[in-house]
């Protein structure tokens, strides 16, 4: 990770917040480290860099906050229904906002998706990587700027972001594919990380896989 200090931008006005109940304001984050993820949801490197942002955010609840700033690659990109689906997809939490025209990315001169940049307590930027796979240099920063600081008196500077709202849920979730085989039809149904087994009539017979996240063998419900 490079480090340079200096101030961070501010977020501008009117721009469109996902996962968050109001903008977020990087000067009411006094205490608490900042990273912006500067992603665009086609990339798979920026897909790749998700699963490293769950573990950061498991480890630095309290004292870390992450802004996905979504910087579109491609003009589909830009609407914002479109974001929205990518973020049900792939099972974000964190506050989200949509930059279509690229004023945050200008504001913190990024060239390349992903890049991550590092804010500390005091509202300067501290570190900036591009690419994915460095989340162990990123968790040896982060260890190194909290080393030391009383972590009870950032929790009582900060605000938690709000929960995303809950989503009307159907039986399938971004279905990626089904194949029918004899009286019997398959469905990777991937939002909900399963393979439902129903009837041709759509009756469920048969679960694979325990709705959450993971990568291991099983019989049923004790896959993932």
């Amino acid at each position: 990770m490079t480090t340079a200090r200096s101030r961070a931008p501010e977020f501008p006005d009117n721009l469109e917040w996902l996962n968050v109940d109001a903008p977020v304001k990087l000067a009411a984050q006094s205490g608490r480290l900042v990273l912006l993820d500067f992603c665009t949801f086609c990339s798979i490197h920026s897909l790749h860099v998700l699963s490293e942002q769950r573990y950061l955010n498991t480890r630095y609840r309290d004292e870390l906050l992450i802004v996905g700033v979504h910087s579109p690659m491609f003009p589909g990109e830009k609407t914002r229904v479109h974001v929205q689906k990518a973020i049900n997809r792939h099972h974000i939490r964190h506050p989200v906002v949509h930059d279509p025209e690229m004023k945050i990315w200008k504001a913190y001169v990024v060239r390349s998706w992903p890049t991550q940049i590092l804010i500390d307590r005091n509202g300067c930027i501290v570190g900036a990587q591009s690419g994915e796979g460095k989340v162990r240099q990123l968790d040896s920063f982060i260890q190194k700027l909290l080393s030391g600081v009383n972590n009870n008196a950032a929790k009582k500077a900060t605000l938690q972001p709000a929960r995303p709202k809950s989503e009307i849920r159907g039986v399938l979730s971004f279905p990626g594919r089904v194949i029918a085989a004899g009286n019997k039809v398959y469905i990777a149904d991937s939002g909900h990380n399963r393979i439902l087994v129903t009837s041709p009539n759509g009756n469920v017979l048969r679960q694979y896989g325990t709705a959450s996240a993971g990568f291991f063998d099983g019989a049923g419900t004790n896959a993932a």
